[in-house]
């Protein structure tokens, strides 16, 4: 698939590029998150995500232009943002809660690995051209995804994702 078919895909699905390139940064996942349990000012947000006001409010016009959060001008001088009803429904989606519960966990995952094995996996000795240690770390990693893939099907099961 060339680039020029890959971009197409969200257009394809109906979903504008942009729309999908707001979910796809930490930070705004974060402020989504945030903004579930009230409406908050930049300044807060600020605080909350111990980041510079510039950056969280750059990264909420990218929310705003998206359609997730909108501010919201009362009589005072401070201007509050609060989520859609777009926004509300991105975060309840069980599929998307799941996404991101375990691109986190597989994060976890392969950083504990890494912090738990160290440099003790060079000294593992070669298999013919493949390096054993890769070896190792991969099925290491596939049975840890794997774990964590049952446990969230689990709990998506029992309706608590």
């Amino acid at each position: 698939m060339d680039k020029n078919e890959y971009e197409k895909i969200p257009e394809e699905m109906g979903i504008p590029p942009h729309k999908i390139k707001a979910l796809a940064n930490r930070t705004r996942l974060t402020i989504l998150k945030t903004l579930d349990t009230r409406r908050y000012t930049v300044s807060e947000l600020s605080k909350i995500l111990d980041t510079s006001r510039q950056r969280i409010s750059y990264h909420m016009v990218f929310l705003q232009n998206s359609g997730y959060v909108k501010k919201v001008a009362d009589n005072r001088k401070w201007v509050y943002y609060e989520l859609t009803e777009l926004g509300k429904s991105i975060l309840k989606s069980k599929m998307i809660r799941l996404l991101i519960s375990f691109i986190i966990i597989c994060g976890l995952i392969v950083v504990s690995v890494k912090l738990k094995l160290g440099n003790k996996v060079k000294n593992i000795p070669t298999l013919g051209s493949a390096n054993a240690s890769m070896l190792v770390l991969a099925l290491i990693g596939l049975v840890f995804s794997m774990a964590a893939l049952i446990y969230f099907l689990w709990l998506l099961r029992q309706d608590k994702i």
